[in-house]
């Protein structure tokens, strides 16, 4: 997808008054996806200079959300709430299986049936159809529809209180 076509869709989000409702703001979604794309794919990779996996990408937007979400795709598939696949929302991870893996996969819903994920087959970050997987998806989870196992990066109590 072109940076052109994610302003396109944070539009027609902002102009129907969505975006303040949704769990994920596009807002601040869509361009911390854009400063990703392009990123070398590295299976068990958490560094955007030598290369992340399909779960480090999603953990490492989720942190610039403010928010921490388990590291590997099947923590994330196990911890967070499940999401029924008609609503998807941006923001939402989508899983994938692969022969002798139950979760093998993660991406991250950006709207009208796309999502962003480090691919191994394209060999770095991407905008895709999910469709493209639809043999292997097993399903969605929505990060912040399970807040009592999410942590924020920082305890604004504490500031409250010092």
């Amino acid at each position: 997808m072109r940076p052109a076509h994610l302003l396109i869709a944070l539009g027609l989000l902002a102009q129907a008054g969505l975006a303040r409702a949704l769990p994920v703001d596009p807002q601040r979604l869509y361009p911390l996806v854009q400063a990703y794309l392009g990123v070398p794919y590295r299976w068990g990779g958490a560094d955007p200079q030598a290369g992340l996996d399909c779960s480090s990408f999603t953990q490492r937007i989720y942190a610039h959300l403010g928010w921490r979400i388990p590291r590997t795709a099947l923590e994330q598939w196990e911890r967070l709430a499940p999401v029924r696949t008609p609503y998807l929302l941006p923001g939402d991870l989508v899983f994938f299986t692969a022969p002798g893996r139950a979760v093998d996969h993660v991406g991250l819903v950006l709207w009208n049936g796309l999502m962003a994920h480090a691919s191994y087959r394209a060999g770095r970050v991407v905008v895709e159809p999910i469709a493209a997987y639809r043999t292997r998806y097993i399903g969605a989870r929505r990060p912040l529809g399970n807040w009592p196992l999410l942590t924020p990066l920082m305890d604004t109590r504490q500031e409250a209180r010092g």
